[in-house]
């Protein structure tokens, strides 16, 4: 009877768990861009300007999936490094 209350739990925290992950799944982060799946036409433009991202897009690749990917604007120390003498 403990074991199937233990699996009961076990099972209940795996599904909360995929959930999570599913949630998560449209939309990517990559270094310097935000990806989502999606068509790469003219609906990149739409999506990226509904999110805030104006800088611009570019169609990507990730998971097995393509979808457009929405340009970060850097922060000026991302953008200026400096010099280590």
């Amino acid at each position: 009877m403990q074991n199937q209350k233990h699996s009961h739990i076990l099972t209940a925290i795996t599904i909360v768990l995929l959930f999570a992950m599913a949630a998560k799944i449209n939309a990517i982060d990559v270094h310097d861009a935000m990806c989502y799946r999606s068509e790469c036409t003219s609906v990149c433009d739409q999506i990226c300007l509904s999110h805030g991202y104006t800088n611009g897009w570019y169609c990507g690749t990730f998971r097995l999936h393509t979808g457009c990917c929405c340009l970060k604007k850097k922060e000026l120390n991302q953008i200026i490094s400096p010099s280590k003498n």
